[in-house]
């Protein structure tokens, strides 16, 4: 458990990639009705072509996400951290162009989970330097 649980105000999402990251805080740290913290989230998400075919076909893709956060404490306006947790995942697009949507769906869901790992690590380390 995380001294965060209950007690901190996720921003709603704009996308389905934020959905999927705020699906990911929410299961972690719950929804608070009365919150201590604002968490403030900026995602990127980006995707590389890596291995090219002589033809120019993509046969991988490399997906790559940035997020930036900040927590404040909601009473006393103070930041309590702040920064960017950044990570990849990739995919194949060498099956059928539904095989290849879902590898690609798949990928970009397994990029938010990641990044809420490292968010999480991240928000509970701040708040412990800032106790």
């Amino acid at each position: 458990m995380t001294p965060l649980q209950g007690r901190t105000a996720i921003p709603a999402p704009d996308s389905r990639q934020s959905y999927e990251l705020v699906k990911e805080l929410e299961q972690r740290l719950g929804r608070s009705a009365n919150p201590d913290y604002d968490l403030g989230l900026t995602l990127t998400v980006t995707e590389n072509r890596l291995a090219v075919t002589s033809d120019n076909v993509t046969t991988r893709f490399d997906v790559v996400g940035d997020l930036d956060y900040s927590l404040t404490d909601l009473v006393s306006g103070d930041v309590m951290g702040s920064g960017t947790v950044t990570s990849y995942t990739g995919y194949s697009a060498t099956g059928s162009t539904v095989a290849t949507e879902a590898a690609q769906s798949d990928a970009h869901d397994r990029l938010m989970v990641i990044l809420t790992d490292m968010l999480i690590s991240r928000l509970t380390a701040d708040l412990a330097r800032g106790a």
